[in-house]
C-alpha cells in the first residue's frame, strides 16, 4: 500500500513539473521577442571647422580621437552604448545602482529621449532601444521630420545615426550662457548663471567658476573657446558635457537649456567647477 502511495505522488510530481515547463518557456520565449538590438550612432559633424587651419598637433589628436574628413567635412562617429558603458567603468558616468540609491540625480526631462519604432515610442536606454522580434528590416522616426528604414547588420542589431551639428550645440550652449537672464539660485541651490570670459582669455585652473564644463576633457587646454575651433573640439571631447549629453539627451542642442550652471557635472555627481578629467 505504501509503495501505491509512494507511486501515485511520485506521478502527480511529474505532471506538475510537465504542466509548468511549457509555462517557463512561453513567458521566456515573451522576454526574448523584446530585446535592446537597437543601437544609436552619434555621428557629430563640424562644418564651421577648418581643418587646414588645425595645427599639426591638433590634426594628429582629432585623427587619435576619431574626427576624419569626409566630403570635406570633419565629422565623428560615436557608439552611445560603448561610450556610456566605458565611462562607468572609468568613473566618469554614475551606475545604474548609484543613480538609484542617490537621490541627488533628479530626473532629466529636458528631452525627449525616444525614437518611434515601427510606429510605437520606444526608450532609448543608455544608447540602446528594444525592437520586437527578429524583422530585416525596422522603421525609424527620430523626429517628426525624420523617417528612414534600417537593416538589421550582420551580428543581428539595427543602429539608427543620429546627425548633430557639434559647432551648433557648442554655439548654442554658449549663447544660452550669454543671454539667460535668471538670477539667483536655483532650487537646488547653486548660481543659475556663471559669466564666461572672452573665448581663449583665460586658462582655467581646478576650482575656477564655469557656465559649462564643455572643455575639460582629458587632452583639453584649459581654455574655453570658440564654436569652429580645431582645439575646442578636442577639449570637448570627454568633458563632462559631452558624457552628460551621451547618457541623457537624443538632441544634444536641447542641453541645459532650463537648468543651473555645470548642470551635466551637477547630474554625473562631478564637482560643478572646473576640473580637468
Amino acid at each position: 500500500m505504501k509503495g501505491k502511495v509512494f507511486y501515485v505522488v511520485f506521478f502527480a510530481i511529474i505532471l506538475s513539473l510537465i504542466s509548468i515547463i511549457p509555462i517557463v518557456s512561453a513567458s521566456a520565449k515573451t522576454d526574448e521577442s523584446k530585446s535592446e538590438k537597437g543601437k544609436i550612432i552619434i555621428k557629430y559633424t563640424a562644418p564651421e571647422t577648418d581643418w587646414d587651419s588645425a595645427t599639426s598637433k591638433e590634426k594628429e589628436t582629432l585623427k587619435e580621437i576619431g574626427w576624419e574628413l569626409e566630403d570635406g567635412v570633419l565629422v565623428q562617429y560615436r557608439s552611445v552604448s560603448e561610450e556610456i558603458d566605458q565611462a562607468v567603468k572609468d568613473g566618469f558616468l554614475p551606475s545604474e545602482d548609484e543613480m538609484e540609491r542617490n537621490t541627488e540625480f533628479e530626473e532629466h526631462d529636458n528631452d525627449d529621449n525616444t525614437l518611434i519604432v515601427d510606429g510605437e515610442k520606444t526608450e532609448i536606454n543608455d544608447g540602446r532601444f528594444e525592437v520586437e522580434g527578429e524583422p530585416e528590416k525596422i522603421e525609424v522616426e527620430s523626429d517628426e521630420n525624420s523617417k528612414e528604414t534600417i537593416k538589421k547588420d550582420e551580428n543581428g542589431e539595427y543602429q539608427v545615426v543620429l546627425e548633430q551639428n557639434l559647432n551648433k550645440i557648442i554655439g548654442d550652449m554658449d549663447e544660452h550662457g550669454e543671454s539667460h537672464d535668471e538670477s539667483g539660485e536655483h532650487d537646488i541651490g547653486l548660481a543659475a548663471k556663471v559669466e564666461m570670459p572672452p573665448h581663449g582669455s583665460k586658462v582655467f585652473k581646478y576650482g575656477d567658476p564655469v557656465h559649462c564644463n564643455r572643455f575639460n576633457g582629458p587632452k583639453s587646454n584649459n581654455k574655453h573657446l570658440k564654436k569652429s575651433s580645431p582645439q575646442g573640439l578636442i577639449n570637448f571631447y570627454h568633458s563632462d558635457c559631452d558624457y552628460g549629453a551621451l547618457k541623457y539627451c537624443k538632441a544634444h542642442n536641447k542641453c541645459n537649456q532650463k537648468y543651473r550652471a555645470a548642470y551635466c557635472s551637477h547630474k554625473q555627481g562631478h564637482y560643478t567647477k572646473y576640473h580637468k578629467h
